[in-house]
């Protein structure tokens, strides 16, 4: 049996909200407070490649004082010419307080439908405000794809790390027409070091892959889509497509703040 021009892992994991710091997410609420300093955003740099037929979780970090209208008057959020997310679909998280300020997250669910989605900048409503406030939160690339299969990797998919570092995955390779194929993502300020696909399972037909993902400090946070590009008997394209691996939300260490906090 041949291959299909693109297969995919499985639908993505619906990560609503990450948690930072290592802190448990907790409910916000409370009275409206005067904000003291504006919030300051993680930059994200994120590559995101999913089932069009699901949506994914976008998750922006940032830090503001304990007081600032972040946390109880934020209304919704607008992708700059793009999709917008109102009550009921955005959702803001409390970290840790760490004396300074604390740690957040807003989250909303991107929708496939919407299709592709490239933005650098998002608006932020605030109730009682007509004019939203615009933040700079990286540079996200949101691609919904429609190539689906039921192909899935044969381990068990990493969706999480808490910092760059050894990433694999495996998948089933029943065609093995391809010697060489590569192991690539195409997320800004990140590279795969010492990678390396591998066909195993005497003769079961299994595909490894693995490498050190390694990230610049231009950025906070990262998402990558992993993926082994190879060619079938046929000569075409053959795409292995892991889901996407957010990195660096989960915790966020003195440096990131600091750089956080500078902007």
């Amino acid at each position: 049996m041949g291959y299909s021009a693109a297969r995919w892992s499985r639908p993505v994991v619906k990560l609503l909200a990450l948690t930072v710091v290592g802190a448990a997410v907790v409910g916000v609420s409370g009275c409206a407070s005067e904000a003291q300093v504006s919030p300051q955003f993680a930059r994200t740099s994120a590559e995101a490649i999913f089932n069009a037929d699901t949506a994914y979780p976008v998750n922006l970090l940032f830090v503001a004082d304990s007081g600032d209208r972040i946390w109880d008057s934020l209304a919704g959020v607008a992708i700059v010419d793009g999709a917008s997310f109102g009550p009921g679909e955005v959702e803001v998280h409390r970290g840790e307080d760490d004396g300074q300020s604390e740690v957040g997250n807003i989250t909303f669910s991107y929708p496939g439908t919407e299709g592709e989605s490239r933005f650098s900048q998002v608006e932020l409503y605030f109730e009682g405000e007509r004019e939203p406030v615009v933040v700079d939160v990286g540079d996200w690339s949101l691609e919904p794809q429609t190539s689906v299969s039921t192909q899935s990797p044969l381990n068990e998919e990493v969706v999480a790390m808490s910092e760059c570092g050894s990433y694999e995955v495996v998948f089933a390779d029943e065609d093995q027409a391809d010697p060489e194929p590569d192991f690539v993502v195409g997320t800004e300020g990140m590279q795969l070091q010492d990678a390396s696909v591998t066909e195993r399972g005497d003769g079961h037909g299994e595909l490894a892959a693995s490498a050190t993902m390694a990230c610049s400090t231009e950025y906070d946070s990262y998402v990558a889509s992993p993926r082994v590009i190879g060619h079938n008997q046929e000569g075409d394209e053959v795409i292995f497509q892991a889901s996407p691996v957010a990195i660096g939300f989960t915790s966020i260490d003195d440096a990131a703040l600091a750089r956080i906090r500078a902007r």
